[in-house]
């Protein structure tokens, strides 16, 4: 936390980035609230729980539950981070996002 703003970390080590995330410049007007995620990461355990058994669902076609994760694993290789900023405006409130691809 600094005297412009607060940072919050969720997950295993994320919390090395916060220092880095309060003293990097922001955009004027600054945004309402701003956040980035590890989208592949995110992308791979939804790939993962689709593979859970519960009677009925995907896991009744096999071939449709491989497609699917086969494409979540695609998406988790492909894509690093997501940022994400939100801004009140006169038009009501704007999503600025930024993908981050893997390279």
């Amino acid at each position: 936390m600094t005297d412009d703003a607060i940072a919050v970390s969720v997950g295993e080590g994320t919390e090395d980035r916060l220092g880095a995330m309060l003293a990097a410049s922001v955009n004027d007007p600054s945004p309402f609230m701003a956040f980035e995620m590890a989208v592949g990461r995110n992308y791979g355990f939804m790939g993962d729980a689709m593979m859970m058994d519960d009677d009925g669902g995907i896991e009744s076609m096999p071939e449709l539950q491989q497609a699917m994760q086969a494409m979540m694993n695609m998406v988790m290789e492909s894509l690093s981070r997501l940022s994400i900023a939100v801004d009140f405006t006169g038009h009501g409130f704007e999503l600025n996002a930024t993908v981050h691809l893997t390279q």
